[in-house]
């Protein structure tokens, strides 16, 4: 249904004409609000990113701010709880109208790391968003190398990076599906419009997945039968296990790598289970946002 909130914010659920892959819901800052968010998180100062103290710090004071502004929203609120909780109904929140930094550098077309932004509007608001769910932010040393290792830089470039920079689409997954502690929430968020105006982001629910399939394949699913190998050429993998035995179905998160040959069974009967996920993914409509 329609949800309304304080200065008469939009909302909606998006749903797709069939059955529905996911359960999407839509809300548009106000105008009023924006404005004045953006003024007081643009004086935020994240002095040192590879330190947990300093991120600690300027996650509480985003989170502050951003909760003084929204204290009249508490059905968003339980929309971000609701979407972070195992037996929760929503797939994903889409906010719209959000403040911007007053300056973001141009993309590089040298296969480097962007310039950094002298503020940290964007960054505040996707770890602020984040607590207000109920998580926390998780970094990897992997990530260090080619970008912030808390918020990672998403434009197509060359040389090592993640699915977010990879110059091609990519199939449904998981980020970091390999590591021994994997994100349960990815967080979004668009500074630029890019040069494909039309291009979207696809998202399903795994409960849509598994109700494709049988019973038995579910159950195969979520035994740990599965071995996934990480990506070569960008990875550390250092501290992570990659010939333990994992499920690849685990609440309600699917472990899919980006690169299917990663994945395999530890037996027939896996193997086959995960023949029958590919072909039920391709059957799934997925829900498009853009």
């Amino acid at each position: 249904g329609t949800i309304y909130f304080e200065d008469t914010p939009t909302s909606e659920r998006i749903v797709p004409e069939n059955a529905p892959a996911a359960d999407v819901y839509s809300w548009t800052m106000p105008d009023s609000m924006r404005d004045t968010l953006g003024r007081e998180l643009i004086g935020l100062k994240w002095e040192t990113k590879d330190s947990i103290a300093s991120t600690k710090e300027f996650i509480e004071q985003a989170k502050t701010v951003l909760s003084k502004h929204l204290a009249g929203s508490e059905l968003l609120e339980e929309m971000l709880i609701d979407l972070a909780s195992e037996t929760g109904s929503t797939d994903a929140v889409m906010l719209h109208n959000l403040p911007m930094d007053p300056y973001i550098p141009s993309t590089p077309t040298d296969g480097t790391v962007s310039l950094h932004k002298p503020t940290y509007v964007a960054e505040a608001i996707l770890l602020a968003i984040g607590e207000l769910a109920g998580t926390h932010v998780i970094g990897y040393r992997s990530e260090k190398e080619y970008s912030n290792p808390w918020v990672h830089e998403g434009f197509p470039r060359k040389g090592k990076g993640s699915a977010l920079t990879a110059p091609d689409g990519v199939p449904h997954h998981q980020d970091m599906s390999y590591q021994n502690v994997i994100p349960d929430l990815l967080g979004l968020i668009c500074l630029r419009e890019g040069q494909d105006t039309q291009v979207q982001t696809t998202i399903l629910d795994t409960t849509v997945v598994a109700d494709h399939l049988p019973s038995s394949i579910v159950s195969t699913l979520r035994q740990r039968r599965f071995r996934i190998a990480a990506p070569s050429q960008w990875a550390d993998t250092k501290g992570v296990d990659l010939s333990s035995l994992r499920p690849i179905l685990e609440g309600r998160s699917l472990h899919l790598p980006v690169d299917w040959k990663n994945m395999v069974g530890a037996d027939e009967e896996a193997s086959k289970a995960l023949d029958s996920l590919k072909q039920a993914l391709q059957e799934v409509e997925p829900v498009g946002v853009h």
